[in-house]
C-alpha cells in the first residue's frame, strides 16, 4: 500500500509538470503575438517622466532593508517600506534618512507574521493599515511614532488579501484573490465588522474554469477616488473596473488584448499580460502599469480618464529602466518608484521617475485640437 501511494503521487507530480509546461508554451505564444503589436517608441516616457534617484541611507542596523515587498507615501512624502523578511515597515523621510520601524515579528499585539509573500498595506491620514497574513488580522499603527493602535481579525473564508484601501468614512476595503470566492472586495468598518462584499469574477464557474485558474498568475490592485469610486485592476481577465456603492460603473481594458483574446470566459488565456500596478493620479487619471511576461518582457503604461476613456496608450518604459529596477509604487501624483536591481543592502537606491502632469495635459490637448 505505501508503494502504491508513492507511485500515485509520482504520477500526479508528472501530470502537474506536463500541464504547467503546456500552459507556459501557450502563454509564450500569446506574448509573442501581443508584443508584435506594441510600438517601439519610448519618447513618450522620456517626455512625461524625469529621473531623480534617492538613496535610503543606512543610518543604523535597524534601517537596513532586507527585501522590499511594497511601498507607500504619506502627505509629507515620507516613505514607508514593507520589509517582508524583517516583518516590519521601515519609515524614511523624503531625503532618505531612516526614522523608525513599525511592527516586529511575532504573534502578539502589534506584531507581524509574514508566512508567505502575500500581504498589503496602506496609509490613510495618520494611520497605517497592514494585512498580517500569519495571524489573519489587520493591524493598525500610528504613523507619527510607529505605535500600535489596534487590530481586528479577518472573517473566516477571506484570505490571500493582496491590496487594501481606506475611504473618507474609515471603511476598509480588502481585495482578495482566493479563487473559491466569487466576491473580490470585502468591506469592513473601523471596528472590524464586515459590512459589504462586491466585485464578482464575472466568469462562469465550472470545474474546468476553476482548475485552469489554479495555474494562473493572479494578482490585483485597488484604489479609491475622492468621489468614492473604487477602482479594481485584475489580471484574470486583464481588466480595470470601477464601482460605486458596490455596483459596477465603468469597465475598460486594452484594445489589443480584447482583439487578441475576445472570449473573457477563458481567463487562463489572459495570464501573460498583467497589470502590475494601478493608481488614481491627480484624482482624475487612471494609471495602468502593465507587464508582459516570459518570452519578450516589456512594460508599458496606459493612462485613462476616470470614466474609462483611453487618453494615452502604449507609453513604453525604456529597457534600461526595467533592466535595472523593479516597480514598487506609484504615488498620487503619478511618480514611479523603482527599486534598483540588484539591490545594494548597505545603501538601497530608489529610482524615481517624476510625472510631469502639466506636460501630459498639454500633449493630450494638442492631439485633440
Amino acid at each position: 500500500m505505501p508503494y502504491k501511494r508513492k507511485t500515485m503521487f509520482s504520477y500526479l507530480c508528472t501530470l502537474l509538470f506536463l500541464l504547467l509546461t503546456v500552459f507556459q508554451i501557450r502563454c509564450s505564444k500569446d506574448v509573442k503575438e501581443i508584443a508584435k503589436e506594441l510600438p517601439q517608441n519610448v519618447s513618450l516616457f522620456n517626455s512625461f517622466f524625469k529621473y531623480e534617484p534617492l538613496i535610503l541611507k543606512n543610518n543604523n542596523a535597524n534601517s537596513i532593508v532586507s527585501e522590499i515587498h511594497s511601498m507607500e507615501m504619506d502627505k509629507e512624502n515620507n516613505i514607508y517600506i514593507l520589509d517582508i523578511k524583517d516583518s516590519n515597515v521601515k519609515k524614511f523621510n523624503k531625503e532618505g534618512d531612516h526614522l523608525f520601524n513599525i511592527g516586529k515579528r511575532g504573534s502578539g499585539p502589534g506584531e507581524l507574521s509574514f508566512i508567505a509573500p502575500i500581504t498589503a498595506f496602506c496609509i490613510k491620514d495618520d494611520l497605517l493599515y497592514i494585512y498580517d497574513i500569519g495571524n489573519l488580522r489587520i493591524n493598525i499603527y500610528n504613523i507619527n511614532d510607529g505605535s500600535f493602535n489596534r487590530s481586528f481579525r479577518i472573517s473566516s473564508g477571506i484570505d490571500r488579501i493582496v491590496d487594501i484601501v481606506v475611504d473618507e468614512n474609515n471603511l476598509i476595503y480588502l481585495l482578495t484573490v482566493k479563487v473559491n470566492e466569487n466576491k473580490l472586495i470585502h468591506v469592513f468598518n473601523e471596528y472590524g465588522e464586515r459590512v459589504n462584499s462586491f466585485g464578482s469574477y464575472a466568469l462562469p464557474y465550472s470545474k474546468d474554469t476553476m482548475f485552469k485558474l489554479m495555474f494562473a498568475y493572479y494578482e490585483g490592485t485597488i484604489d479609491i477616488a475622492s468621489n468614492g469610486l473604487i477602482y479594481l485592476a485584475k489580471n484574470v481577465p486583464v481588466v480595470t473596473r470601477s464601482y460605486s456603492n458596490g455596483e459596477l460603473k465603468y469597465t475598460f481594458f486594452r484594445k489589443e488584448l480584447r482583439n487578441q483574446l475576445p472570449d473573457l470566459t477563458k481567463p487562463y488565456d489572459l495570464t501573460c499580460p498583467a497589470i502590475a500596478k494601478m493608481k488614481i493620479v491627480d484624482d482624475s487619471l487612471v494609471f495602468n502599469f502593465i507587464e508582459i511576461r516570459r518570452d519578450k518582457k516589456r512594460f508599458l503604461i496606459d493612462i485613462y480618464s476616470s470614466e474609462g476613456e483611453i487618453l494615452k496608450a502604449d507609453i513604453i518604459v525604456p529597457q534600461e529602466v526595467y533592466d535595472l529596477g523593479r516597480i514598487r509604487h506609484i504615488d498620487d501624483s503619478g511618480n514611479l518608484y523603482f527599486e534598483k536591481f540588484p539591490p545594494d543592502v548597505e545603501n538601497m537606491e530608489l529610482q524615481i521617475y517624476k510625472f510631469n502632469i502639466e506636460n501630459f495635459r498639454k500633449n493630450f490637448k494638442k492631439e485633440n485640437t
